[in-house]
């Protein structure tokens, strides 16, 4: 079958599909629509590399007993034991994983949701990141979700409690900790030491990058008003539709406002 250009652009598509075409282009599949993955940057691959080591060592040493993948490895990560490709319209390739069952792993990748998984932003993939794969892993049940961001030089956890993601970020001087492996913690300030200055990280308060944000529910209320669809975890805020980085960064605009006004 040819590439997915020589079709109609209304037509979509199966695993089965994406098995047997003759190309060296790498695709994700979202509900039934081919999306070519563009080779990563060497400063994507160093990120990758370092979050890999520090995966690699924790689970061989504490671990779950599974293992860890890095990109690329298909995931048909709603394929039911049933399924056959040409069932299958929904594939992934994060950029790193981590699946503790290890019956989920085939000849052809990794069959149903991985445990955890960490995506590296760039510009061609960030929007697929934060918003159609962060719906599919929370769909899917991936008990736990990083998002690393190398222009801001941050990394946002999310961590699967009653079927929703709760957020967290931490900035590139700190340790992102995980909710789900207990002791992991990968300090970031290596893991972002090579990457040029992001512009417009610095926080309105002056701060380098932002800190570690705790809310409360009068957060809530000044920021969003009554009516805001957001909830509130000790002190951490469930996203929805809006990115953590949006939140924190009206919470920091408002915060220095009201000093401003005091002093």
């Amino acid at each position: 079958m040819g590439l997915p250009m020589e079709k109609p652009q209304n037509e979509r598509y199966t695993y089965a599909d994406l098995l047997s075409w003759d190309t060296d282009i790498r695709y994700e599949l979202y509900d039934g629509v081919p999306v070519a993955l563009a080779s990563p940057s060497p400063e994507h691959q160093r990120i990758v590399r370092h979050l890999l080591v520090g995966l690699e060592d924790y689970i061989q040493k504490n671990g779950c007993g599974g293992e860890v993948f890095p990109a690329p490895l298909d995931v048909r990560i709603f394929e039911g034991t049933s399924d056959r490709p040409e069932d299958v319209i929904i594939t992934v390739q994060p950029d790193l994983m981590v699946v503790c069952d290890r019956d989920k792993l085939d000849e052809k990748g990794v069959r149903g949701a991985p445990d955890f998984i960490i995506e590296v932003l760039s510009p061609t993939t960030e929007r697929n990141d934060r918003y159609t794969k962060f719906s599919y892993y929370q769909r899917a049940g991936v008990r736990e979700y990083w998002i690393v961001d190398p222009s801001a030089k941050h990394v946002q956890t999310f961590l699967l409690e009653e079927g929703r993601y709760i957020a967290q970020v931490y900035s590139g001087e700190q340790k992102v900790s995980s909710g789900i492996f207990e002791g992991l913690e990968i300090d970031l300030e290596p893991v972002f030491c090579r990457i040029n200055p992001a512009v417009g990280t610095d926080s309105p308060t002056g701060g380098n990058q932002m800190d570690n944000v705790k809310f409360s529910y009068q957060d809530l209320l000044d920021i969003f008003g009554q009516d805001a669809k957001l909830e509130l975890y000790d002190g951490v805020i469930y996203v929805g539709d809006k990115t953590f980085d949006e939140i924190v960064e009206t919470y920091l605009r408002i915060k220095a406002d009201k000093q401003n006004r005091t002093e």
